[in-house]
């Protein structure tokens, strides 16, 4: 009858249990670089990331100038100037609606606060000075710029000297909706879990369709040691595809800690997706089957909430907000947003560490029941 069971292996030193891990992810490392699989999913992060700046870059280049403006006095010289065609004056029903709206835009504007008493001349000859709102991440000369052109239009339709204060009123989106960031807050949930389940799984089907994993398991290396040097490498990889996401967008993040939280976590939970597909299946197209899989229902509840739920029964969103690539999405909102009060951090953290944890379970599970069957 022949045995299945592992021969046991002597203890090691720490400096050997590293020096094997190592020696595992520096193998992976080299074969995932020289693996075109990985630099199409590595280019195609970068080509997503580019796609996401570039329309509002192309809107940006036949757009006029904008102001969003809350007038509670509702001046006739205001609304006079909304049917203006040299640039585009809109009306928001309230301040907050104003700073949420200049929070969220993805092209550089400007939002307005209009005084009740803006028809009356002022009593100073230095004018009306009017609060000057605009998007945390937009650069200063081109809000200085928007800022110029319309005081000019103001003083010429009004007939008094008007100034637009833009110091120290930065607008941020809202925690609670992505508005025009959603490529952006996209882009980070999709990045780690591509690379995880698409790069990670082959790691192991290569192993098994080479024999070499059935080496490595006679080896000194133990199990938790191959784990160990597979994850190492999706981590890598998922890391640097994050990296690139957020050089491109780090002018809209305000709370690093925060970001860089959503991030690592989303790798962990990706990484250990990958593994368990690889201890699962045997074959490369079985990866693509499970890949299609995860990645509907992992990411359509990700648009799906970005609708309005109102009208949705409370379990359903309930289900569908403990999701853990809902909980990376919800993150990073919450890191680009100004103020945390409106935003919890707690709850998407313990959403994405149970996700994390219960993989890593499940992966070690299934390695052990591959092993057996081996």
């Amino acid at each position: 009858m022949k045995d299945n069971t592992l021969p046991e292996k002597a203890p090691l030193a720490w400096k050997a249990h590293v020096r094997i891990i190592w020696a595992i992810t520096a193998k992976d490392l080299v074969e995932a670089v020289t693996n075109r699989m990985t630099l199409s999913i590595l280019l195609g992060i970068v080509i997503m990331v580019i796609s996401g700046f570039a329309l509002p870059l192309l809107t940006r280049l036949n757009a006029k100038p904008t102001a969003l403006v809350f007038d509670p006095g509702h001046s006739p010289t205001i609304q006079a100037l909304t049917r203006k065609e040299a640039f585009w004056l809109r009306l928001v029903d309230s301040q907050e609606a104003m700073e949420n709206a200049t929070g969220n835009a993805s092209t550089p504007v400007l939002g307005l606060v209009i005084p009740e008493d803006f028809e009356q001349p002022p009593e100073t000859l230095t004018g009306r000075e009017i609060p000057g709102f605009f998007p945390h991440w937009a650069n200063e000369g081109d809000i200085t710029a928007l800022a110029t052109f319309f005081q000019d239009e103001l003083e010429q339709a009004i007939g008094y000297p008007v100034r637009i204060d833009i110091a120290e009123h930065p607008a941020y989106p809202s925690p609670h909706d992505s508005g025009q960031q959603i490529m952006l807050t996209l882009s980070m949930v999709i990045m780690p879990l591509t690379l995880g389940l698409a790069l990670v799984p082959h790691l192991l089907v290569d192993e098994k369709e080479k024999h070499t994993l059935d080496a490595l398991l006679v080896s000194p290396a133990a199990m938790w040691q191959i784990i160990a040097g597979k994850a190492l490498t999706g981590i890598f990889y998922c890391l640097t595809g994050g990296a690139i996401i957020l050089l491109a967008i780090n002018n809209h993040i305000v709370h690093w800690d925060i970001a860089l939280t959503a991030i690592v976590l989303s790798t962990l939970f990706s990484v250990a997706l990958g593994l368990l597909i690889g201890a699962i299946v045997e074959t490369p197209s079985n990866i693509t089957s499970w890949l299609g899989l995860l990645m509907v229902l992992l990411l359509i509840p990700v648009s799906v909430l970005n609708f309005n739920t109102d009208h949705w029964p409370g379990w359903i969103v309930a289900v569908l907000s403990r999701l853990p690539t809902v909980a990376v999405v919800r993150l990073v909102q919450i890191s680009m947003a100004g103020d945390l009060a409106g935003g919890s951090v707690f709850p998407h953290l313990l959403t994405l560490g149970i996700a994390v944890l219960l993989s890593f379970i499940l992966l070690v599970w299934a390695f052990r029941r591959s092993i057996r069957r081996s």
